[in-house]
């Protein structure tokens, strides 16, 4: 019997449905990779699109200018994350993670981050630093605290965590608690909110404490004929009651307690 015949059949049949399968299987590549382009650009796109409705709608003032009161700012200078020497940056630091604990601890988002990754903060701010350098180099990140919605970070999980942080946690939110221009200027405590002051000082008793006195002085002075006595004479207790309370490893002479004509934080 001759099997030639039979041979070459089943030869052809199986050329058939390897080129067939081959066939498939370049298609579904092509398929996933132009899937996966398509998902890349869309979730690129939807997140730059997040980030100006952000920088549009943040309520944050729009002067880019360094006023007389961001002289006295109560406010972290987020720069100093990069440009201040190691002390302040290490205090900076700091002072970011106690006050994203505070600010979103109760928060299913940052919960969730933190599930997923203990260091979430940690690699935030490190990714942070290195995009306050280059939104600053390209200009898109300014003296306007508005434009640090538009910081570019590295991974996904830190940019949908810093998103979250500005975009869906209106009444707590991040930029509240920052400014983006002159990095060597101290915390006016003073003009800090409760938050931060918990943050800095390491317990909501003290910051309550602060708070109350606080009040008690600015309802003196506004009553008084002599205001910028009264101002001084205040600003020397505040510095005598609060300054020892300061962590004994914060420098000192990164916060002052001036007090000032503006209505303190309650």
């Amino acid at each position: 019997m001759n099997l030639l015949p039979f041979v070459f059949v089943l030869l052809l049949l199986f050329s058939s449905i390897s080129y067939t399968l081959l066939q498939s299987t370049l298609q579904n590549t092509e398929v996933r990779r132009a899937a996966g382009e398509l998902f890349k650009e869309h979730s690129i796109g939807a997140y730059n699109e997040k980030m100006q409705e952000i920088y549009d709608h943040h309520h944050v003032s729009g002067d880019e200018r360094p006023n007389k009161r961001e002289r006295e700012s109560g406010k972290i200078g987020i720069f100093s994350l990069i440009d201040a020497d190691s002390k302040k940056q290490q205090l900076t630091e700091t002072l970011l993670t106690r006050l994203i604990e505070l600010l979103y601890q109760n928060q299913n988002f940052y919960q969730e981050a933190l599930l997923n990754n203990p260091a979430a903060v940690t690699q935030l701010l490190d990714e942070l630093k290195v995009a306050l350098d280059n939104g600053r180099k390209e200009k898109v990140i300014t003296t306007n605290p508005k434009s640090l919605a538009h910081a570019q970070l590295e991974t996904l999980a830190s940019q949908e965590l810093y998103s979250k942080m500005l975009a869906e946690a209106e009444t707590q939110n991040l930029l509240d608690y920052v400014i983006s221009s002159r990095t060597g200027q101290q915390i006016n405590l003073w003009n800090a909110q409760r938050k931060l002051l918990e943050a800095i000082f390491g317990d909501a008793e003290t910051a309550n404490e602060i708070v109350n006195y606080r009040r008690k002085a600015y309802n003196e002075i506004r009553n008084s004929d002599d205001k910028n006595s009264l101002r001084k004479k205040y600003t020397e207790d505040f510095e005598r009651a609060y300054q020892t309370k300061l962590p004994y490893n914060f420098p000192k002479e990164e916060f002052n307690f001036n007090v000032t004509g503006t209505r303190p934080p309650s």
